[in-house]
């Protein structure tokens, strides 16, 4: 194995255990019993999707139905995270680290601690409409299409809700598309609540 390529994995690894102190959640958790497993994802992780823009407002059977499938993903500084154009299956909340935002290889902010993007690829949207990197070592919580879908269709007033909140940050994405790049635009897209700099899909 090239020394490069060993040296990013041992990384790897080594956050991954910083993280989880050697315990691989998913699977500590799926030995717990149902009940456990709901009232432990609930006290670990309910703040998380509750401060989540695009959940605002949804009930709680959907969130802790989100929250018992949620998986955890690490990145180190430098990979790239979404490729614009490329196909999206999964949507991404940053609990700690920052990515870059680039949309026509232009850099157009940052999102840390608390953002999030992907979430239209949830609802339908198929492509990324930006590429996204990590600017140091990161932390996400996943939530995949395949995880998502089934809960949808348990809750439709919970997805028209999530799918409300997508459509519309997809729309204002596709209006900062429609204008020039320019460093406006970069100064425009730096809080979190920025035009759909929360919500690359």
């Amino acid at each position: 194995m090239p020394l490069p390529l060993r040296n990013r994995v041992m990384e790897y690894m080594e956050r991954l255990h910083e993280e989880t102190k050697g315990v691989q959640s998913e699977e500590f958790m799926n030995e717990l019993p149902s009940h456990l497993r709901q009232e432990m994802a609930m006290y670990l992780n309910r703040g998380i999707l509750e401060s989540t823009k695009v959940f605002e407002g949804c009930g709680i059977p959907f969130l802790t139905a989100l929250l018992m499938r949620l998986s955890m993903s690490i990145c180190l500084s430098g990979d790239v995270i979404c490729v614009e154009g490329d196909l999206g299956n999964e949507m991404y909340i940053v609990v700690n680290g920052s990515v870059t935002v680039t949309k026509f290889g232009n850099k157009i902010g940052v999102l840390s601690q608390g953002s999030f993007f992907g979430e239209a690829v949830l609802t339908g949207q198929t492509t990324r409409s930006a590429t996204i990197v990590a600017v140091e070592s990161c932390l996400f919580y996943v939530i995949t299409r395949a995880v998502f879908l089934p809960i949808a269709e348990a809750y439709p007033a919970d997805y028209n809700k999530v799918k409300e909140f997508a459509d519309k940050r997809l729309q204002s994405t596709a209006l900062v598309n429609g204008h020039e790049d320019t460093a406006d635009d970069d100064n425009n897209l730096k809080s979190e609540d920025s035009v759909g700099l929360d919500a690359v899909p």
